[in-house]
């Protein structure tokens, strides 16, 4: 089991585990005060597809701005800024997974650009065509 801590921009402290099963757990600390783990269950999806890691990061997504105490109807995600938390808590628990069609998702929904930033492999992406 791996586990990074990384310190965001906001003060905030993020935890991202990822285990060998198939789930997906988001740790994630919005505060000093108040650790938030949470895991997505994905044996249901083949993420070896496009669909099934589109899905699976959809569910990365919305878990990550549960634990990160935000909404992706907050005025701020609907202006496609997503807060340094849930940006953080997603791009290291699709880094953390080790998917290339995952990380193909998160590069088109994000740019090459944001994944370079976190580690998030781009020469997987070229790989896949």
């Amino acid at each position: 089991m791996v586990t990074r801590l990384v310190k965001t921009n906001a003060g905030a402290l993020l935890a991202v585990v990822t285990a060998i099963a198939a789930s997906a757990p988001i740790v994630c600390q919005a505060d000093a005060l108040s650790p938030v783990q949470m895991r997505i269950n994905y044996t249901d999806l083949n993420i070896n597809t496009a669909e099934g890691a589109s899905r699976l990061y959809s569910r990365i997504e919305r878990t990550a701005y549960y634990a990160c105490g935000t909404s992706s109807t907050d005025i701020e995600a609907i202006m496609h800024a997503q807060g340094p938390c849930v940006k953080t808590t997603i791009a290291h628990t699709v880094r953390d997974l080790h998917s290339s069609m995952l990380t193909e998702v998160f590069i088109k929904r994000n740019g090459a650009e944001v994944a370079r930033t976190f580690g998030i492999g781009v020469d997987t992406r070229t790989a896949l065509k």
